[in-house]
């Protein structure tokens, strides 16, 4: 991943990518479940030696148990990809995104500001933690973990809430955290917390159904597609 979007299209098992000087790059993928021990692999094959990419290149889902009980990470940095929207600013927890023009460095910028960092009390929870509007906040839920698919069950929280599908791996030692979230799982993340935080300062009242809806919508309609993936280090 990184601070730029890459377009692509993907027609049956092939993936187009267009590249910066214009030009289109076919790619055919092959996926292999547990394809090694270690987990599954998509393989990119491209038919033609006319481009910059090597022949064949793969990407490794890794099979991971999260250690996550007791632990606790900082947020460290933000990557975004694939990001496309609305050319508007629209207000996200009191900062003006424009998902057109969308960078990383953007998100980077408000969870740092928000001192933004995750906490986990047991292996089935986890609490949010950030700084706004002048005092701590946090915001704690179940959670259900199958491999590195961990699902936050913001629903049983609050019935106005989303459930969140995350993708999180954890290197060797679990110094550092990544956590993946697809356009929905984006929407529905900063969704949350913007209910929250908005409830916490009495902006808003949570069991007003209409009030709570429009949060989700607002960032739906002005987000098409974006992916984006949380470093998160282990606090000291």
């Amino acid at each position: 991943l990184n601070d730029n979007s890459t377009e692509y299209k993907v027609v049956g098992d092939f993936i187009f990518l267009k590249m910066v000087n214009e030009s289109v790059v076919p790619l055919r993928m092959t996926y292999s479940p547990n394809g090694t021990t270690f987990g599954d692999i998509m393989t990119f094959t491209n038919p033609s030696n006319r481009s910059n990419f090597a022949s064949n290149s793969a990407w490794l889902r890794i099979n991971q148990s999260l250690d996550l009980a007791g632990k606790k990470y900082d947020h460290i940095k933000t990557f975004i990809t694939n990001v496309k929207g609305l050319d508007k600013d629209i207000d996200v927890m009191g900062f003006n995104f424009n998902f057109a023009k969308m960078t990383g460095e953007k998100l980077n910028k408000m969870l740092k500001t928000l001192l933004f960092s995750v906490d986990f009390p047991n292996a089935n929870t986890i609490r949010y933690n950030y700084f706004y509007n002048g005092k701590n906040n946090s915001l704690e839920a179940p959670i259900v973990v199958d491999g590195n698919k961990m699902t936050v069950q913001m629903s049983k929280k609050n019935a106005l809430f989303k459930d969140i599908n995350l993708y999180t791996y954890q290197d060797a030692d679990a110094s550092q955290m990544h956590m993946y979230m697809s356009t929905s799982a984006f929407i529905n993340f900063f969704g949350n917390m913007q209910a929250s935080l908005m409830a916490q300062n009495g902006l808003l009242d949570l069991t007003d159904a209409t009030a709570v809806n429009s949060i989700f919508d607002s960032i739906d309609n002005a987000v098409d597609t974006i992916n984006l993936s949380l470093v998160m280090e282990k606090s000291n």
